[in-house]
């Protein structure tokens, strides 16, 4: 890491707005809504 930080939230608060920023939240985001979709699917298919 290039921060000296705790946590996933402490890190972008450190990060510099720009194109890092831009595309980590992306990434975060993508992860977040497959997280939902593999739960859902998950649920859905128990009996």
């Amino acid at each position: 890491m290039q921060y000296d930080v705790q946590s996933p939230e402490e890190y972008l608060e450190k990060l510099e707005n720009g194109w890092r920023e831009e595309k980590l939240l992306e990434v975060r985001r993508l992860i977040r809504g497959s997280t939902a979709l593999s739960w859902r699917s998950v649920s859905s298919t128990r009996c």
